[in-house]
């Protein structure tokens, strides 16, 4: 398990330190954020291939370390951005497309990359894992399409309210300024709700992954998996942002309501002091 520790920790240093000269380097804004996304996108799926064979090989606890440590160091470190392309996608422009076909490219590059690294390694636990990821089947097939479509849409969906409810509490904001507390809080969140979707769909949340892991599989059309794994968490992600701005609208409308009462209550206390 060492040899694959060592990949992750040496690729999330190796992507840090590019990361750091490309801030350096580039002063222009959006320039630097789509280059930023690329980056981030390839980085996620390193160490999502690897964190594969830590599962595969070693199990599920180190498997579940491994991805809560990644979640907290992307929320550290890529403040501002996510490995996930829905963002872009929610903002229904042309840009919003480019942006998510560059990370989908980076993060299909990251499996050609880390295929050539595994090669390299030929160790036990990677000689044939190129190979075997390449004659994948879909490992959900006994599931219906209509399923898999709610796990990803209502997995979405509960992970975008509770990250908005995590990252903006004014306790946590105020207290947190290295966003390590509220990034522990989140990956434990998104484990759980990825151990009660893993064995159904595999709870992925992410369109760019899932083509990563399981695009192409065997077993698995090209339309039920844009459906299942992108248009679903696409859509609950867009349904938490439409049931957080009607909340926004009931408080605002509470407040209101409010100050009518008290207005109207003053009113009605003039009158009686005027009567008396």
């Amino acid at each position: 398990m060492f040899i694959s520790l060592g990949i992750i920790v040496s690729h999330v240093f190796l992507i840090y330190l590019i990361r750091k000269q490309w801030d350096k380097a580039v002063r222009d804004g959006k320039l630097k954020d789509i280059v930023l996304d690329g980056l981030l996108a390839f980085e996620y799926g390193c160490l999502a291939m690897e964190q594969g064979v830590v599962l595969e090989k070693y199990g599920i606890v180190p498997w579940s370390c491994c991805l809560l440590s990644v979640i907290v160091w992307q929320v550290v470190a890529w403040p501002g951005y996510s490995a996930s392309p829905i963002s872009h996608l929610l903002k229904f422009s042309v840009e919003g497309l480019l942006r998510t076909g560059l990370m989908l490219v980076c993060s299909m590059g990251s499996y050609r990359y880390m295929s050539v690294l595994w090669e390299a390694i030929m160790t036990e636990i990677h000689r044939d894992r190129p190979l075997h990821l390449s004659r994948c089947s879909y490992p959900f097939t006994n599931t219906s399409t209509p399923v898999l479509f709610g796990v990803e849409f209502i997995g979405s969906l509960v992970l975008c309210i509770l990250q908005e409810r995590i990252f903006t509490n004014p306790t946590l904001v105020n207290n947190d300024p290295n966003r390590f507390i509220r990034g522990s809080i989140f990956a434990i969140t998104v484990l759980f709700v990825v151990f009660l979707g893993m064995d159904v769909s595999g709870a992925m949340f992410n369109p760019t992954l899932a083509t990563l892991l399981i695009g192409g599989c065997s077993g698995h059309t090209t339309s039920e998996h844009v459906t299942v794994y992108w248009v679903a968490p696409t859509l609950g992600a867009w349904a938490a942002i439409k049931y957080e701005e009607m909340l926004v609208k009931k408080k605002e409308q509470l407040t209101v309501n409010q100050q009518q009462q008290k207005l109207e209550g003053k009113q009605v206390l003039n009158k009686k002091l005027k009567s008396n």
